[in-house]
């Protein structure tokens, strides 16, 4: 039977005090699985007790106010799960190698905006097989394209993919709902299609809302002359307009409106607007029912000439 130690630190003796850990209780030494989750912790000890944690394998430091990695957790030995998820991180240190057990890495809604250079090959972890990065400010055009597969989350970063430079967006629903980072960026319009998703700043953006959900026998195309003539109206504006074009994951409905105002406006066949789509947001990859629709009109566009 695996024995787990499921903490209990807060308050509970002069070893902690309020939000900082000041060293590994000693009953978690021979633990295999220590929860130290929605402790408040901002701190944990920077350092681990000699021949201590030797049969540790997941820790869960997730729901605190941890404002650095904790790195010294990463010299754990068997240790092949880690939970930091929903923290105040700013990055994933260099040093992840260290941590050669692991195998999966939870940090997800932090504060993240780049992949170490570590995780750029999967030769430099071979153990490691997901890593969940959603709600952070990654820029996915930077993920490495050799460790892909690994990442998990990625379509839901709250930072946008700039599709058409100086004027549109392409992002998921994280993207719509970070006010600062949209004000960044300098959006001033926003397009959301979706079934559920109401306006979040109508006071700060100008936004239209489309009903479509995300299944092939959808009439996305029904939506293809308003939504289009938004975006028209938004780049040929005599004020500086950026759009951001959303839909829940930025992945199917949202690229696939984006596609049709490329291929109109730009004169371009689907599989090329497509192309230049994923260029800056790879996970764009519109439904099967939609691809046909963007055909037609791929069709209908060569036949107005």
């Amino acid at each position: 039977m695996i024995a787990a130690i499921w903490a209990s630190v807060a308050g509970s003796s002069d070893r902690s005090t309020g939000d900082y850990l000041k060293e590994w209780p000693e009953e978690f030494h021979e633990a295999r699985i220590v929860n130290l989750a929605h402790r408040s912790l901002r701190a944990v000890p920077p350092t681990i007790p000699e021949g201590c944690f030797l049969q540790l394998l997941q820790l869960d430091l997730s729901h605190n106010h941890l404002q650095e990695f904790p790195e010294a957790v990463l010299n754990i030995p068997a240790l092949e799960q880690l939970n930091v998820e929903s923290n105040c991180l700013r990055s994933i240190p260099e040093t992840l190698p260290d941590c050669k057990s692991l195998m999966s890495l939870f940090c997800g809604f932090n504060f993240i905006r780049e992949i170490p250079c570590c995780l750029s090959s999967p030769e430099s972890m071979p153990r490691l097989c997901a890593v969940f990065i959603q709600e952070n400010y990654i820029d996915i055009g930077k993920i490495p394209k050799a460790n892909r597969n690994v990442f998990h989350g990625v379509e839901h970063q709250r930072v946008p993919q700039n599709v058409i430079p100086g004027f549109l967006w392409l992002g998921s629903k994280a993207a719509a709902s970070d006010i600062r980072e949209l004000q960044i960026l300098g959006i001033t319009d926003i397009l959301t299609v979706s079934g559920s998703i109401p306006p979040r700043y109508p006071e700060c953006f100008n936004y239209k809302i489309i009903s479509v959900h995300d299944v092939p026998t959808a009439n996305i195309s029904a939506s293809f002359d308003d939504c289009l003539t938004f975006l028209e109206v938004s780049f040929k504006s005599n004020t500086k307009r950026r759009v951001l074009v959303h839909c829940n994951q930025g992945v199917s409905r949202s690229a696939t409106l984006v596609i049709a105002h490329i291929m109109k406006s730009q004169q371009k066949g689907f599989e090329e607007a497509l192309g230049l789509v994923k260029q800056r947001r790879y996970v764009a990859n519109p439904n099967t029912g939609f691809r046909n629709q963007l055909k037609q009109f791929e069709a209908e566009l060569q036949r107005s000439g």
